[in-house]
């Protein structure tokens, strides 16, 4: 049976929720980032995604590929404008280079 998990073990068994978060704010601390959770990564993905004009569809498919349709209404409100720090908003882009 094949889960099609983000984070799985070795065997492919899925890991505790808790230890991914706990790993991921441990990564966020030593990169030196703001505070930001998996959750608002997605977020993050989404409004950024189509304030860069990804499509919608595309988005939706990306983030939620059985479209259960309520995701996108979701994140249908940040197209078009950005949103400062705080609750529900998208972290700050990070230059990668």
């Amino acid at each position: 049976m094949t889960l099609d998990l983000v984070f799985a073990d070795v065997d492919g068994r899925p890991l505790n929720p808790a230890t991914v978060s706990r790993a991921f704010d441990a990564l966020v601390r030593s990169a030196g980032l703001p505070k930001l959770t998996l959750h608002g990564l997605r977020h993050t993905f989404a409004t950024l995604a189509l304030l860069d004009g990804i499509p919608s569809k595309v988005v939706a498919e990306v983030l939620d590929p059985g479209h259960r349709g309520h995701l996108l209404a979701r994140h249908a409100g940040h197209e078009g404008r950005r949103h400062g720090p705080g609750r529900g908003t998208p972290a700050p882009a990070v230059d990668a280079r």
